[in-house]
């Protein structure tokens, strides 16, 4: 989460460079608005109504031109599901999931997206809304994401148990039902009648207030990279540049590369199969109210892979301004705020990235092109996240299996954890709901311990 406040005379413009918003009534969801309410922090909450535009109106770009996805009008025939392209084109996989029996070839254990797709849905359908999907949320290839990983891993579940639908499992229910009980009756209400929500202060003003609550209470260490971490005498020693500590057990989130560097001899096989993690440049843009007319309005535009003339290599833009509304003040309260999101999976294997020239002129040719704005943006924020999206990619439970079984083999059973983006979900409350579940699973193992004393 990485949140900025950019001043200027008559106001002030808060630009994201990483994620916008939070979605609240997820699993993971209610567990972001437990941490919230544990925080007192609701008061800051900018909610986003599920009757919103930006909650309605999602784009997908197509054949040179931007459609609307919207659900079909209930009870009336929709013309409009029929003379769109885009849409009638997936009627006929819709049907095709809707009525064969699922089914999966003997002995696959996993497979990307884009096959998946393909062989329950049609080619259509995960060419341009699967691909466009996993661009914005994982700033990945749907051809080599995996299915089993993903945030879809709930279809390939479905398949597994034979089912065409399928209620979410029984634990997750508990717990969305555990998670809700200690909201409170008014947060629950306005996360029901909401889509998504940010912060005044944007959303890395979250991470500045678990920091404030801490403080005084744990030991918070900032530039202190973790140089080695090995087992002595018993006891798990971890050294940084400064000092070293020792600990009965230890919960790892940094980026897996680094955790690597810092593990004993950890195997170049299974070091190299995790592939890397994608780079994403996001310029933010603003223009003065009156000075562009946007040709649409909702949450943003999402850009297949599949799309030709990308020369900007774009993963989508979003239409800041038609989604939260609180952040800016004074005359730039009335503008139109933009973000464009490049790279990703399109960059694999770059050692040099362009420069923040290079990527304001691709963001301007991207908006240009897509929406008509020739104008030019009077404020703008360029900045390049290296490394910033774990991809989940074929096989990746396999992997982490592999890497829980050298760190108990090492450090012990359950000593060493890895919680965060890079091992059950990319989402900000992916981590939260991975960080809970850890700490809850660590509280059982000190009263097991206990009880063996």
């Amino acid at each position: 989460m990485q949140s900025k406040r950019v001043e200027r005379p008559g106001g002030s413009l808060l630009f994201e460079s990483g994620p916008h918003t939070l979605r609240p009534t997820t699993t993971a969801g209610y567990a972001g608005l437990e941490l919230i309410r544990q925080l007192d922090f609701e008061k800051e909450i900018l909610w986003v109504s599920s009757d919103s535009t930006a909650s309605k109106n999602r784009y997908v770009k197509y054949d040179g031109r931007l459609v609307l996805l919207r659900p079909p009008k209930r009870f009336v025939m929709d013309s409009y599901l029929f003379t769109e392209p885009l849409l009638r084109k997936a009627i006929g996989g819709v049907l095709k999931f809707v009525i064969k029996r699922p089914s999966r070839p003997a002995g696959l254990e996993d497979e990307s997206v884009a096959s998946w797709f393909r062989r329950r849905f049609n080619k259509h359908i995960a060419q341009y809304f699967v691909s466009a999907l996993m661009h914005g949320v994982y700033a990945g290839d749907y051809e080599r994401l995996s299915m089993r990983s993903t945030f879809l891993k709930v279809l390939w579940d479905m398949e597994t148990a034979g089912k065409r639908f399928m209620k979410a499992p029984l634990e997750e229910d508990l717990l969305a039902a555990e998670l809700k009980m200690g909201m409170g009756l008014e947060l629950l209400r306005k996360a029901s009648d909401s889509r998504m929500y940010s912060f005044k202060d944007g959303t890395e003003s979250l991470s500045r207030r678990l920091r404030e609550k801490l403080e005084g209470k744990v030991t918070i260490r900032t530039d202190s990279p973790v140089q080695s971490i090995k087992l002595e005498d018993d006891q798990i020693k971890v050294r940084t540049g400064l000092q070293s500590h020792s600990f009965s057990h230890i919960v790892s989130t940094i980026p897996l590369p680094h955790l690597f560097r810092a593990l004993p001899n950890p195997p170049e096989d299974l070091v190299s199969s995790f592939p890397p993690a994608v780079t994403v440049a996001v310029v933010n843009l603003y223009y003065p109210g009156g000075s562009i007319i946007m040709p649409i309005h909702g949450f943003g535009y999402l850009i297949p892979k599949t799309e030709e003339g990308n020369p900007e290599n774009a993963l989508g833009v979003i239409i800041v301004s038609d989604g939260i509304q609180g952040q800016d003040t004074g005359k730039y309260e009335s503008g139109v705020k933009l973000t464009v999101m490049l790279g990703g999976h399109y960059w694999r294997g770059r050692t040099s990235y362009p420069s923040d020239d290079e990527l304001l002129t691709a963001a301007k040719s991207v908006v240009a092109r897509d929406l008509g704005i020739t104008a030019e943006p009077t404020v703008n924020l360029v900045t390049l996240q290296r490394d910033c999206i774990p991809q989940y990619e074929v096989g990746h439970w396999e992997r982490i299996q592999k890497l829980d079984g050298y760190l108990d083999a090492t450090f012990g059973r359950e000593r060493v954890k890895i919680v965060g983006s890079a091992v059950d979900g990319v989402g900000v409350n992916d981590c939260i709901l991975s960080a809970r579940r850890m700490s809850k699973r660590m509280e059982e193992l000190a009263r097991i311990e206990e009880m063996l004393e």
